[in-house]
């Protein structure tokens, strides 16, 4: 790595920690207001401001910065759009702040120019995440299912913001897809490749080049996708609907999901502990001819 890509790693890495700073300042400013019953302008405009900065300006950008590393060993291609992740990136950055200086000052064109901002940066991000999966060469193709569906949730998550801030009931379900449909999906792809090479490296060395895909069951991998899509899919609905019998079974099926991924995890790792040479491996081989 050279001393401009490191560089470049420290500005984005400065970048959402800030994001986080603020957010954690606004969350104990309204901690503060709700305790003490006041100021109306904090408690009216500071729950979005914190949302945005926590979701989009840390946690958004973090996992935008973090998938342009490991989305190539993921998928074995790369971006042909450079400079995408970095309009996407700024957009998101650029776009909380607008946002967040709209609603301080009551100004909703500035407001509305931020939200814009938001989501033209999560379409380039989409756009170009989708495309490296297209031409995505590895066979291992469950953790590929899972960041793509992961960008769609992003895109959903920002629709639902959207008529969140036009006056429609849909904060919670748009908090939910967010979290759990963007972020959440994000995680359970890097978990399914990312994770589970950590753990063949852990159980066999360094140097081993096992691939996820020969530690997972398949079936199991698949299962827990269209589960847990059920449960972001249910959830979401439910919470728009305010339906609380679809939100119980959208739980079920994320409990469901879990416990698949919980067993493939540790049938992965079972595979990977008692993994032995095969007596005719060239290691084997070796081994049989230093005996005197």
């Amino acid at each position: 790595m050279g001393p401009k890509a490191e560089a470049a790693i420290a500005r984005a890495l400065l970048i959402t920690l800030g994001s986080l700073f603020i957010t954690a300042l606004i969350g104990a400013a309204l901690a503060w207001a709700l305790a003490v019953g006041g100021p109306v302008a904090l408690l009216s405009s500071g729950p979005p401001i914190h949302a945005s900065f926590g979701m989009i300006g840390w946690l958004t950008v973090l996992v935008m910065g973090v998938s342009t590393r490991t989305v190539r060993p993921i998928s074995g291609a790369r971006s042909r759009r450079p400079w995408a992740h970095i309009a996407a990136g700024g957009c998101e950055i650029g776009g909380v702040l607008l946002f967040a200086v709209g609603l301080t000052l009551r100004a909703p064109a500035v407001e509305w120019v931020g939200v814009l901002a938001i989501v033209v940066g999560a379409l380039v991000y989409g756009t170009d995440l989708l495309d490296i999966l297209l031409r995505a060469t590895v066979a291992h193709r469950p953790p590929q299912a899972f960041l793509g569906v992961a960008a769609g949730w992003l895109v959903a998550g920002l629709a639902l913001s959207v008529g969140a801030a036009a006056g429609s009931p849909w904060g919670a379900a748009a908090v939910f897809v967010l979290l759990v449909g963007w972020l959440g999906q994000m995680v359970n792809g890097h978990l399914y490749h990312i994770g589970i090479r950590l753990i063949a490296t852990i159980a066999r060395g360094d140097d081993d080049e096992t691939r996820p895909g020969e530690l997972l069951v398949a079936p199991l991998s698949w299962a827990s996708f269209a589960l847990f899509q059920i449960a972001v899919a249910g959830g979401a609905c439910a919470l728009v609907l305010t339906w609380s019998s679809l939100l119980a079974l959208a739980a079920s099926a994320g409990i469901c999901a879990w416990i698949a991924t919980s067993a493939n995890a540790a049938i992965a790792v079972h595979r990977a502990l008692s993994f032995r040479e095969p007596p005719d491996s060239p290691l084997t081989v070796s081994l049989l001819r230093s005996i005197p």
